[in-house]
């Protein structure tokens, strides 16, 4: 009978102890980045306290402290949630022989917009550029993880069109990249941040800039 209770002793210590799944310590982890994300973009950055993303989540303070040692962490960890397999809408290596790369651009654009601000993107963009002076590290994660792979694409196709004919490039061909991409951040700081109450159309600026682009004579 007493080897029995102490069996049934070491399963129920067993049980307490025992790790958390893989599954929930995802989902934990998970539900603590959509927290922060939502305190991010309500608040901002700087006025988001660990406290209130814990409450948001319902878990404790530190259990937050378990996944993300710094709220800088935690932003990155925000970052790397949205870059999943929709965050890259152009890649060069797609574009098919017979194709223009103004064809392909105009006709990948509105999934490019409709995937910034379906994702939150751009609420990220917006924080990024009001408090990126006093946080530098969220400048430093947001361009090497967000900007950069979309530059990389936009200077490949550029550098595309050049060796077609299709351009005549007078600048670099990553200069020329910020010069396509130049009307979605201007649109962004516009929109958001400039003139909250009279939005412009991102996708009228981008097209319009996109055809001068491709169709003056010197690029």
């Amino acid at each position: 009978m007493y080897g029995v209770f102490l069996i049934y002793l070491f399963m129920n210590t067993v049980k307490r102890n025992r790790s958390p799944s893989i599954e929930k310590t995802e989902a934990t982890k998970n539900s603590i980045l959509k927290a922060a994300l939502k305190k991010f973009l309500e608040v901002g950055f700087a006025n988001t306290k660990i406290r209130d993303i814990a409450d948001l989540a319902q878990v404790g303070v530190g259990t937050v402290y378990c996944y993300f040692k710094t709220k800088e962490d935690l932003f990155e960890g925000v970052i790397n949630i949205m870059l999943n397999e929709e965050f890259m809408v152009v890649k060069a290596d797609t574009l098919k022989p017979d194709q223009s790369v103004y064809e392909f651009l105009y006709k990948h654009f509105e999934q490019i917009i409709e995937s910034i601000y379906s994702s939150g993107r751009d609420g990220i963009s917006k924080l990024v550029i009001k408090e990126g002076q006093n946080f530098p590290q969220l400048k430093e994660i947001y361009f090497n993880k967000m900007v950069t792979p979309y530059l990389r694409e936009f200077e490949k196709l550029a550098t595309i069109a050049n060796e077609r004919k299709e351009i005549s490039l007078t600048c670099t061909p990553a200069e020329f990249a910020l010069l396509i991409v130049a009307p979605i951040w201007m649109g962004i700081l516009y929109n958001g941040i400039l003139q909250e109450s009279e939005s412009i159309s991102i996708n009228h600026i981008f097209y319009s800039n996109l055809y001068a682009l491709f169709h003056s004579k010197v690029s």
